[in-house]
């Protein structure tokens, strides 16, 4: 199973041009709670001694008017870090407006309990326009280009948030929000709902993987293109289409519900169920016999296959790379 550690979601690195001024303000901001906390904590050390120094030579408690200077003092010293804190947050915002690039890839991100869906829009750019297709809880960008993308749930509350490559985003049921993205580098980047939203809301993860603007071309020209439809695959597509394909899609195929996930080329995917199991065919057999176990609050049935039929829808699941 991949876990978190083994891609760990790191807010204190940053790998694109919308994400850097967020993880400067992330450091202000630490360094400036940091100093206020050690002067409150100084303050109020001093005010002890001083009150117990006071009481050994007085027996009196401190006067009403003292005590009320020092909390227009501290008062006064935690105005001027909120304010400065407040405006560098605006600066921020302001400087993380979409760039005006004509080229821009454009994705339309759905989140739903517990998985993600990805339209790509047709990319006019290039010397061979393309065309728009739908994935699923993995996302290809090319590096050094800016990726427009707008976001909406289809049940609850979500939020899109990759923090090496963007800050969150809210995604709202009957709403479109809109944000942008770019990585400086290739890599794998860690993405994950940052709302919370139900029993597997831990477990709603999706990659995102940025490749040289060459490595991105020929992958989006492979998502194109029809799965391998070899008459030795034709007995367990069939049987995949009458269990899955009321529920699933695969360019190219009968089966065309948009539902669940998108299954074109899943096979080629790093993982399954949406972040939580390697993309194996041992963690597909451990996910097609019981959904639920595996990821709890799954709105995927326990499908009741036999053996044969389930060997068989698992290798034509692994054929579709």
């Amino acid at each position: 199973m991949v876990t978190s550690s083994t891609y760990p979601l790191s807010y204190l690195t940053a790998a694109g041009p919308a994400a850097r001024p967020v993880l400067l303000l992330n450091w202000g901001l630490i360094t400036i709670s940091s100093i206020v906390i050690l002067i409150v904590a100084a303050l109020i050390i001093g005010a002890i001694f001083r009150h117990r120094t006071q009481s050994e030579e007085t027996d009196a408690p401190m006067s009403e008017g003292g005590a009320t200077s020092w909390i227009t003092i501290g008062v006064g010293i935690s105005i001027v870090p909120l304010f400065a804190s407040m405006v560098w947050m605006l600066l921020v915002l302001r400087s993380l407006r979409e760039p005006d690039d004509p080229t821009m890839l454009r994705i339309d991100v759905t989140a739903q309990m517990f998985w993600w869906s990805f339209h790509y829009d047709d990319d006019p750019s290039g010397p061979a326009p393309l065309k728009g297709f739908t994935t699923a809880n993995e996302i290809h960008i090319p590096v050094g280009r800016p990726v427009h993308l707008r976001v909406t749930s289809a049940d609850v509350i979500h939020s899109f948030w990759v923090p090496k490559l963007v800050g969150r985003m809210d995604m709202i049921p009957g709403q479109i929000n809109e944000t942008w993205l770019q990585a400086d580098r290739p890599g794998l980047y860690r993405g994950q709902c940052g709302e919370f939203c139900g029993l597997e809301h831990a477990g709603m993860g999706f990659d995102v993987i940025a490749e040289t603007p060459d490595d991105y071309l020929a992958w989006r020209r492979h998502q194109l293109e029809a799965p391998d439809q070899t008459p030795a695959l034709q007995s367990a597509m069939s049987l995949f289409d009458k269990n899955c394909g009321s529920c699933h899609a695969v360019r190219g195929t009968m089966a065309a519900a948009p539902i669940a996930p998108d299954l074109s080329h899943v096979a080629s995917r790093l993982r399954i169920g949406s972040g939580v199991l390697a993309n194996t065919e041992a963690s597909l057999r451990l996910w097609l016999k019981d959904p639920d176990a595996v990821k709890p609050g799954t709105s995927m049935p326990r499908p009741a296959l036999s053996e044969d039929t389930l060997s068989a829808i698992i290798s034509y699941v692994d054929s579709l790379k």
